[in-house]
């Protein structure tokens, strides 16, 4: 009996997994391609001034914009009452995309 030869095995087994590379990567250009068309399609709109007012007019007025609100920190002060916006990033008037999130500094008593 002739021994059977292994080297159709391999070249079926190289085309397999050939074909699963080339989906691989055409799924990842695919997904990849669809992520950087959304990020730079946003629009952008400016940051709001939400400085010196109060937290809960701050968030409404951020939420009215398509902003997120963060509370990144309470600092102590006399220059503004307790729970007033102190600080904020980015800065009013930024150019930003629409649906960023606005991280405040709120004023607490010192």
């Amino acid at each position: 009996m002739a021994k059977k030869s292994s080297i159709p095995g391999f070249f079926g087994l190289f085309w397999r997994l050939s074909l699963i590379a080339v989906i691989l990567f055409s799924v990842t250009g695919v997904a990849g391609y669809m992520t950087a068309e959304r990020l730079i399609r946003t629009p952008e709109t400016e940051s709001p001034d939400l400085l010196t007012l109060e937290l809960r007019d701050a968030v409404t007025k951020a939420s009215s914009l398509g902003f997120s609100v963060i509370i990144e920190k309470k600092e102590p002060t006399t220059l503004l009452k307790e729970g007033h916006i102190l600080s904020q990033r980015p800065s009013p008037g930024v150019a930003v995309k629409v649906g960023s999130t606005v991280r405040l500094t709120i004023s607490e008593k010192p």
